[in-house]
């Protein structure tokens, strides 16, 4: 990852994100999928504020490589997501789609509304099957 001094135009000429620019990543995919810094602090293993203070605050400065490998997986992106520019702008709208309706499901499923669990699963159901 690169450091926090680095420019936008020699980062992007190696297809890297800056600091600043993956910390905005992360914070997009946070609020467009209706999750809390908390929720994915959580996932970390981390501290409520962790994430908080990550895009926020700048510390840690670089998020360690279990870290981002986690992120990896709870979004479903690369593994290099937040370090690659390229594969950043390669997400599947359809991968995306699926991590949404999978994330509507569970909170359906915790807030006791199974039938609309149910509803969302088999729609789910058809667009994985596409």
């Amino acid at each position: 990852m690169l450091r926090e001094g680095c420019d936008r135009e020699r980062a992007s000429e190696k297809g890297e994100w800056t600091v600043r620019e993956a910390r905005a990543l992360l914070d997009e995919l946070i609020t467009s999928r209706g999750e809390t810094y908390s929720s994915i602090s959580l996932i970390l293993g981390r501290n409520l504020a962790y994430i908080q203070q990550y895009i926020k605050r700048g510390t840690p400065r670089v998020l360690s490589a279990l870290d981002e490998e986690r992120l990896a997986q709870h979004f479903q992106m690369p593994p290099d997501f937040l370090r690659n520019l390229e594969t950043a702008r390669t997400v599947d709208p359809k991968a995306e789609t699926i991590a949404q309706l999978r994330n509507a499901i569970q909170m359906c499923r915790g807030l006791g509304f199974d039938l609309a669990a149910h509803q969302i699963q088999l729609g789910l159901d058809m667009i994985e099957q596409a």
